[in-house]
């Protein structure tokens, strides 16, 4: 190609100017083997952003530098998608396969909790798990409480998840208190003894549970290891 066209609108008054950066060197554009048409879109990156506000670096990371807002609902099509959902949310989307998980608004700005959802749409009644900023994970397939326990002298917690303290009752007989009280008293709680593998609990309410550890004769002894866990509400 050879020749360059430039071609006015009879119809318009504007007046096209192109004009040469202040620069000695030379500058070449350089246009794509098809027609192209520029302009007459609605502004994406403005003039007046950052020019760092989103930065590709050498690994192909994307890096935001300011905050990521949009009023969009991505509620069809297909594939991932990243949108704000409530105030102080981000949403991650699979609309193929309607998984959806993000920071709820309210718990995201007091104890940054992260939530999942099984929904397209708000996830009001479709949760599914929650982990919390302190580590635990609430669901009904995660427990909500365990312990291994040194139940001989005085006792001590030996590991554990949720649980803020022990009581001796007596001999054999160990209360293990709730860090995080649970909602109702309705849980499973499980109890065994290492070695012998024979335990039980009682006494169960919301704040707290009993352990009853007994020996290879079912009598109620103390017990150098004993193992529970809580799963409900």
């Amino acid at each position: 190609m050879s020749k360059v066209k430039i071609k006015g609108n009879a119809s318009g008054t504007g007046v096209l100017t192109i004009e040469a950066p202040n620069t000695n060197t030379d500058r070449t554009i350089t246009l794509p083997d098809e027609d192209i048409t520029l302009g007459g879109g609605v502004d994406g990156i403005v003039s007046t952003a950052n020019a760092t506000a989103i930065t590709i670096d050498s690994s192909e990371n994307v890096v935001f530098s300011g905050t990521i807002t949009s009023s969009a609902t991505n509620t069809s099509g297909s594939g991932w998608g990243i949108i704000p959902y409530v105030a102080n949310s981000l949403v991650i989307d699979n609309i193929a396969n309607q998984t959806r998980f993000f920071a709820t608004g309210a718990d995201a700005t007091t104890d940054g909790s992260f939530k999942f959802y099984t929904s397209q749409t708000d996830g009001g009644t479709n949760e599914r798990l929650e982990i919390t900023s302190d580590g635990r994970g609430l669901s009904q397939f995660t427990a909500k409480c365990w312990v291994n326990l040194n139940g001989t002298g005085t006792i001590a917690i030996n590991d554990s998840h949720n649980v803020s303290s022990l009581i001796d009752v007596g001999v054999g007989q160990y209360e293990v208190v709730f860090s995080n009280a649970m909602s109702n008293a309705n849980y499973s709680a499980t109890s065994s003894n290492n070695g012998w593998g024979l335990g039980g609990t009682t006494n169960v309410s919301t704040a707290k549970f009993k352990c009853v550890a007994r020996d290879y004769q079912f009598n109620i002894a103390d017990v150098s290891v004993m193992m529970a866990q809580v799963f409900g509400d």
